[in-house]
């Protein structure tokens, strides 16, 4: 008895399956090293953000002792020149002489 010949498209088909296979496999190795990486990564951003982390807090105190420093002369508010026309209109001025104001002309109504 003659042994049974497999039909022509059997061989290139598991040829064709084998590297379909293979490919499956190489994907699959791929993912796999990228997950094994994440933890790493994931350590890496965590120390960079704790390294931001600090470096705002540094910031933060230096504003708010800056902050602090100047808030006494930022209280300090500097009254106005006051001139008293003939008709009794009060007008102000916010140079530093009362020279300036009349040579810079910046007399305004005095609210």
């Amino acid at each position: 008895m003659k042994a049974k010949v497999p039909p022509w498209w059997q061989l290139p088909s598991l040829i064709a399956g084998g590297i379909g296979l293979l490919g499956v496999l190489g994907t699959w190795a791929v993912s796999y090293a990228t997950y094994a990486e994440l933890p790493k990564k994931v350590e890496k951003v965590a120390e960079k953000n704790e390294q931001q982390d600090t470096a705002i807090d540094k910031l933060t105190a230096l504003q708010e002792f800056y902050a602090q420093q100047q808030a006494p002369n930022q209280s300090y508010h500097k009254q106005p020149i006051r001139e008293q026309d003939m008709q009794d209109i009060w007008w102000c001025c916010d140079d530093a002489s009362y020279r300036e104001c009349w040579d810079n002309r910046t007399w305004y109504k005095c609210p």
